[in-house]
C-alpha cells in the first residue's frame, strides 16, 4: 500500500527514520515505523490483524470513518483508508492507501 501524510510535514516525517524518532520518540517511532511497514507489505487493509500487536479497528462518533492502530498503550495511528479511484473508503478490503492523519492519544489520559 502506498502511505501518505496528511499535511506536507507529516509526509516528511514518515519518510525518514531518523525524523520519525526525533518528533515521536523511540519508543513509539519504533512502533510507528513497524506499522508502516506492516502497511507497505499488503495489498488491502483487510490483511491487517485487528487483534493485538496490530488491533485494528474503526473509529466512531467524531472519528468516524477514520481506522486506528495501536503504536503503544494509549498512542494511536489514526489514518483514513483510499481505495484505487483516490476516494475515502471505510471498507478494509478496499482500502489500498492510506491517508495519515496523526498520531495520538484520544483516550484522553
Amino acid at each position: 500500500m502506498e502511505i501518505y501524510g496528511n499535511t506536507r510535514k507529516l509526509s516528511k516525517i514518515i519518510s525518514s527514520e531518523k525524523l520519525i524518532i526525533k518528533q515521536y520518540g523511540k519508543m513509539v517511532g519504533a512502533k510507528l515505523m513497524q506499522r508502516i511497514s506492516e502497511f507497505r507489505a499488503t495489498d488491502s487493509l483487510s490483511e491487517i490483524s485487528h487483534l493485538p500487536p496490530p488491533r485494528l479497528h474503526s473509529l466512531g462518533g467524531d472519528r468516524n470513518g477514520e481506522f486506528a492502530v495501536s503504536l503503544t498503550g494509549n498512542e494511536r495511528l489514526v489514518f483514513k483508508g483510499l481505495d484505487i479511484n483516490n476516494e475515502f473508503t471505510s471498507n478494509k478490503s478496499q482500502v489500498v492507501k492510506i491517508y495519515i492523519l496523526e498520531v495520538v492519544d484520544y483516550h484522553g489520559n
